[in-house]
């Protein structure tokens, strides 16, 4: 199970969520980007893709934290 590769799961995450994003997949991608944010949520990558997700969700006021912290 990938939380139990700790530190390294949350680029296993965050790859699932920019493969789940590339193919639509976004209430898949948001699961898999707020796990990699849980264990790295400093990591500007995390941050970016997190922010897009949310928006491709159009959750926008949600998305706009993140989008901040990234710049």
């Amino acid at each position: 199970y990938i939380e139990k590769a700790k530190p390294a799961a949350h680029e296993a995450f965050f790859h699932r969520a920019q493969s789940y994003q590339a193919t639509g997949k976004y209430e898949n991608a948001h699961k898999d980007i707020k796990r990699a944010f849980e264990i790295r949520p400093f990591d500007a990558e995390v941050l970016t893709l997190y922010s897009t997700i949310l928006r491709d969700l159009k959750k926008y006021a949600e998305a706009e934290p993140f989008a901040r912290q990234c710049t």
